[in-house]
């Protein structure tokens, strides 16, 4: 490349500059305008964020943010805390008391496994020794040590250990999904499924079709279906939102049952949860990556997916049931 070549290409990138200028600045005024239509169309006393959400191309919760009247009212209140707040001394003295090391595993989605927190170890090192500060007793920071021969003191009503919650989630139904080969793994079951266009529709039909006793749960363990029109938008993340909030017959997006509260879909570029339920609200179910768990290759079969959930599962709870 000669100079004057040099200098052509730099007017051109220029002029590629201008025009994403002007297009980012049309954008702008083509979501403002969105934006407000929505807020119109809120003031509709009919008016539900489940629809508006493919309307306009957005999940429910953006509707959501700019409409708040629309929010769902088995929603948890802004703030609103599920379980009793530890107090801010109690909270401290259990940070000090617990001892450093790696962070704890956490056990698959389909059935968390509850832990107690760990107990700190007594320190070999004698409490009168005016160099080191003795760790035998976990000490709040309102109370000052003794040094010089003197041993901490801990309030008798000191609470040094935060409560176990009295929530457990329950199993959830799961299969396994290769969305390339069409390859669905339900316990020790292998079904081949015809998903069509690889939508969310076409999957939730296939699906329930090869397994109608109900699924809680699809993982998907290749194909990545909601990159299949990626081509189409700037970004990944647009795709994966106009995959979720694409038409599902007989479906509509899941917004909370019970304590598992949520705000619709979650859009992710990679990794995105698509939450649905029956329109009589009768089965809900969630399409999530395996990608939250492994990183797998080309040569990861379904069945390879879900005996690494149950060992994983098995290592973490070894007393537990076997997931499905």
């Amino acid at each position: 490349m000669d100079a004057q070549t040099y200098n052509a290409a730099l007017a051109e990138l220029r002029a590629v500059r201008d025009k994403i200028k002007k297009s980012r600045a049309e954008l702008a005024k083509l979501e403002t305008d969105r934006n407000q239509r929505i807020t119109r169309l809120a003031a509709y006393s009919k008016a539900k964020a489940e629809r508006l959400a493919p309307a306009a191309g957005m999940s429910v919760a953006d509707i959501v943010a700019l409409a708040p009247e629309l929010a769902p009212d088995d929603l948890a209140a802004p703030g609103q805390a599920s379980e009793p707040a530890t107090p801010p001394e109690a909270a401290a003295a259990v940070t000090d008391a617990r001892p450093a090391g790696p962070p704890q595993a956490t056990a698959p989605a389909i059935n968390e496994a509850q832990r107690t927190p760990p107990t700190p170890r007594p320190s070999a090192e004698p409490a009168d020794d005016p160099a080191k500060p003795p760790t035998d007793t976990p000490r709040s920071p309102a109370v000052p040590s003794r040094r010089g021969g003197g041993r901490r003191m801990v309030h008798p009503h000191l609470i040094l250990a935060s409560t176990r919650p009295n929530f457990t989630q329950q199993a959830r139904s799961t299969v396994f999904l290769d969305t390339t080969t069409g390859d669905l793994v339900h316990r020790q079951r292998t079904h081949h499924l015809d998903l069509a266009g690889r939508t969310a529709a076409d999957i939730l039909t296939a699906v329930f079709h090869a397994v109608p006793d109900g699924v809680e749960r699809i993982y998907i363990t290749a194909g990545d279906p909601w990159h299949r029109d990626a081509d189409r938008y700037p970004y990944l993340r647009d795709a994966v939102t106009a995959w979720l909030n694409a038409p599902t017959p007989g479906w509509r997006t899941d917004t909370g049952r019970g304590r598992d509260r949520m705000a619709g879909h979650f859009v992710h570029a990679r990794n995105p949860v698509g939450r649905y339920q029956r329109d009589d609200g009768k089965a809900h179910v969630e399409i999530r990556s395996v990608g939250e768990w492994f990183d797998l290759d080309d040569h990861d079969t379904p069945a390879t997916v879900r005996d690494a959930f149950v060992l994983l599962w098995q290592a973490l709870r070894p007393t537990g049931a076997t997931p499905s």
